[in-house]
């Protein structure tokens, strides 16, 4: 099999994720006005109930079929038989979730009023398992992942301005959203034929696969609790209002999440693969690399964010969602916890198979935030909400580091660590004075952040950053082949 280029999958995986923030960011202004807030946060809320179906359905197994198909990729036959067994236990597991969704529905009367809503947002759980789209990150196919989902997110798009025109089309954007995030699944089954043919067999070897699965199971289940219980408690303790607010926050803060995850999304093949062949130098040589190039993205847009989130949600969502400003400037401070945690558990403990160090850290974190939440949501709404995501976090990067200390051997640069310091303060000045200038969200989003990027970029370099010192040669090489 010829190698990728890591950094080839780096750029496809964050063009791909810069169309899931150009999507939205298309998108949700207009949804967000047709559907009214109320609306939206039934969609939300339907949403919120059908990611935990979701992943009962995947039981871990996206995960787990990484790590361990990563590591005999090269070998046809074995993969092959690997293949095979997973996907025959992720299509019972999306057999046993069917049937649990539906007695939800039949007896919690909360729900009943969402049964259309909800039956349409749980086809996903069908295409996903559909389209094991696992077997596509195993061969580190990004190329096709991100053409792919370019084409589906234009569709979708059309679709949207075409059919939904009134506040009670919120179902039928549930459906388009549907098809944006799962729609080419179908197509993906045939795809994956060039690696494998997904076959169901008698001969799972469950004993084998359950207990990691599992574990992987709970680690996902527990961070979708911290991360959707906000959403769901608020749902049943306040309105579908609060509901909307808080979920344009939250969308904003996922959005960016999801760009900064890409890098880790896509190195995670490559260090199963590393660990496999045992090139522990060049495994840690990738982590080291990763990390400070994540720590000198992550701190300005934290700033930027926090500074700029009234400009921001006025501007995406519009007024009536301004209100929840709040919410997104202290979600802000959690994507460096998130971020981070991401990092030393997924691309770490889990590619050396911790993943029971790291189900004690979500459980806990996933604990600590529900039981929170219903002091919080109470007293501050949507911003208690986001309170609670942040502790949460934060607890699941401390566990993270703690347990991951003697899986890598790099060093943290203080000159990195300090140059993104001063960057950020940069960032904090320019900002301030745009909005004392200018007073239009649009031009105080431009400027500030157009800026902020010179002036952050200018610091970096003087400082020798490491990231722009890699950008520099690469730059430099590029130019003396021209």
């Amino acid at each position: 099999m010829k190698k990728k280029s890591i950094g080839l999958n780096v750029v496809l995986n964050v063009i791909k994720q810069c169309c899931a923030i150009i999507f939205p960011i298309i998108t949700f202004p207009y949804v967000s006005r047709v559907l009214s807030t109320e609306n939206y946060g039934k969609y939300n809320f339907g949403n919120s109930i059908i990611v935990y179906v979701t992943l009962f359905a995947t039981l871990g197994i996206t995960n787990y079929a990484i790590r361990e198909g990563a590591r005999i990729r090269k070998d046809k036959q074995a993969f092959q038989k690997l293949a095979e067994q997973i996907f025959t236990i992720n299509c019972l597991t999306t057999i046993v979730s069917y049937v649990i969704f539906i007695v939800l529905l039949i007896f919690v009367p909360k729900l009943h009023a969402y049964w259309l809503l909800l039956s349409i947002q749980s086809i996903t759980v069908l295409l996903t398992t559909i389209g094991a789209d696992w077997v596509n990150s195993i061969y580190e196919d990004f190329f096709y992942i991100t053409i792919r989902y370019i084409i589906v997110q234009i569709v979708s798009i059309i679709l949207m301005f075409i059919l939904v025109k009134k506040p009670e089309d919120y179902i039928i954007y549930a459906g388009i959203h549907v098809f944006a995030n799962v729609g080419a699944n179908v197509a993906n089954f045939i795809h994956i034929r060039r690696y494998t043919h997904l076959r169901l067999t008698r001969h799972m070897n469950i004993k084998q696969h359950i207990k990691p699965m599992l574990m992987l199971f709970c680690n996902s289940l527990s961070v979708q609790l911290y991360i959707n219980s906000d959403i769901t408690l608020l749902g049943i303790m306040q309105n579908d209002v609060a509901v909307g607010i808080y979920s344009a926050a939250v969308k904003i803060y996922n959005i960016v999440k999801q760009l900064l995850n890409a890098v880790i999304v896509v190195i995670i093949p490559r260090i199963s693969a590393l660990l496999g062949e045992n090139k522990i130098k060049e495994y840690n040589k990738l982590l080291g690399t990763v990390f400070h190039g994540i720590l000198s993205v992550i701190m300005p847009l934290i700033t930027g964010i926090f500074m700029l989130s009234y400009e921001i949600i006025a501007l995406i969502g519009g007024e009536e969602y301004a209100v929840g400003y709040w919410s997104l400037r202290v979600l802000s401070l959690a994507l460096c916890g998130a971020v981070f945690a991401n990092f030393f558990t997924n691309a770490i403990l889990v590619p050396n198979k911790k993943e029971k160090n790291f189900m004690i850290a979500t459980l806990i974190a996933a604990s600590v935030n529900i039981g929170l939440n219903f002091i919080f949501i109470p007293l501050f709404s949507y911003v208690g909400a986001a309170i609670t995501t942040v502790i949460a976090e934060f607890i699941v990067l401390g566990f993270g580091y703690h347990y991951a200390k003697g899986l890598y051997n790099f060093k943290f640069s203080v000159r990195d660590i300090l140059s993104c310091i001063i960057g950020c303060i940069g960032i904090v000045i320019v900002c301030a004075v745009a909005k004392l200038l200018f007073s239009n969200s649009f031009i105080i989003l431009c400027v500030s952040a157009l800026i902020s990027v010179v002036v952050y970029g200018m610091i970096l370099i003087v400082m020798k950053n490491s990231l722009t010192n890699i950008i520099i040669q690469v730059l430099k090489k590029k130019l003396k082949k021209s």
